[in-house]
């Protein structure tokens, strides 16, 4: 694996909008930050060379207001307090962290059958580090129909692992050296942020940019099952062109691989086109046009109740939007992000702050309406 990632020292993942630069090209590349990036040989880092040092610096990733957008402490409490109408109306309601909470009874319906429960001695035992191959010939196809491939794509460019997180922490891995550093346009998932710092000890320093335009040669596509709500499937996919990014992303199954339990289910779903094309689609994509619609509508009457405008951002696909709270910070800084996120927490609201996702500008909290009705 050594001498695959050797050779691949100038590789960019574009899907995810990062890019690989000598960190002496930096201040030309970025520009002006507007706020300080916290790095492991920075200042605002605790030291990491000896075990204290390095639980220290674990204790300090989860808890940096550029990690965890939602904070350790506070997704803690809200797990042992949700929110739910009948059952618990004083709880916390959870609307920072991307979960798509929408369709979880669709799922639960489609998941109890007895074809989604087949059991065989292989699928207790360990898989192919890259995934089983009936589960890479499904995704495969499932990608090449729903992405509207001109050409098939091919089960041997897929890497399954147990989440998009650990796709990423182990491409990064591959593509970089330790104390590399990635441009990245933001804004973007901040998860990535402790992947890449925790595994690789690589930064992600943010830019400020309209569009990319990626070299198919150096496009790692990373796509995991959000899509589907059922994000305790741990489930992540790399698809790439590049034989020797997949040669070298392969062995991490070792620690990451999906079990086959749980490849087996999502080898059913995924190819079941008549039930995702029939029902969840239409059933999805309508109950998230109405959460949005009502998202919308409340943000409206929230404006003529306290009289102040309120603007939010949307793209018309997606599960949340980013809504401008300029008129409740005083001063509009960063530092004053936290003091309003606390007023939210007080009242049971969790949101996530514009600066764990690498903000160019303080007043953007991000919202997510794709949440059930419970």
């Amino acid at each position: 694996m050594a001498e695959a990632g050797a050779g691949l020292r100038s590789e960019a993942c574009t899907s995810t909008g990062v890019l690989r630069v000598r960190p002496d090209f930096l201040p030309a590349a970025t520009g002006a930050l507007s706020s300080p990036v916290p790095t492991l040989g920075s200042s605002l880092a605790p030291p990491h060379n000896t075990v204290q040092d390095k639980a220290a610096m674990t204790v300090w990733l989860t808890r940096s207001d550029f990690l965890i957008p939602t904070g350790e402490m506070d997704y803690e409490a809200y797990q042992g307090d949700k929110y739910h109408t009948i059952l618990n109306s004083l709880g916390f309601l959870n609307l920072g962290n991307n979960e798509n909470r929408l369709c979880v009874d669709l799922m639960t319906e489609r998941l109890y059958p007895n074809d989604m429960n087949y059991m065989e001695d292989p699928l207790l035992q360990y898989p192919n580090w890259r995934g089983h191959r009936f589960l890479l010939a499904e995704v495969a196809k499932f990608l090449t129909y729903h992405c509207g491939s001109p050409s098939c794509l091919n089960l041997r460019n897929t890497v399954v692992l147990n989440s998009c997180c650990a796709v990423f922490s182990a491409l990064v891995m591959v593509l970089c050296d330790p104390g590399d550093v990635i441009l990245v346009p933001t804004p973007f998932h901040s998860g990535f942020l402790f992947s890449a710092q925790m595994y690789a000890q690589v930064e992600l320093i943010p830019v400020y940019v309209d569009k990319s335009l990626p070299d198919p040669n150096r496009t790692h596509v990373i796509w995991g099952s959000k899509d589907f709500g059922i994000t305790a499937f741990c489930f992540g996919v790399l698809y790439t062109h590049n034989d020797d990014v997949i040669s070298a992303m392969s062995p991490f199954g070792y620690l990451h691989s999906v079990s086959g339990i749980t490849q087996y289910k999502l080898r059913h779903l995924l190819g079941d086109r008549d039930w995702i094309n029939r029902v969840y689609l239409p059933t999805h994509h309508s109950w998230l046009r109405e959460a949005y619609v009502y998202v919308s509508k409340r943000l409206r009457e929230l404006e003529e109740q306290y009289e102040f405008k309120i603007t939010f951002r949307s793209h018309g696909c997606g599960l949340y939007i980013w809504i401008n709270l300029k008129k409740l910070l005083e001063p509009c800084t960063f530092k004053e992000e936290p003091v309003l996120h606390c007023c939210f927490l007080d009242h049971k609201l969790i949101l996530s702050r514009g600066k764990s996702y690498m903000f160019k500008e303080s007043q953007w909290f991000h919202l997510v309406f794709a949440e059930n009705s419970q």
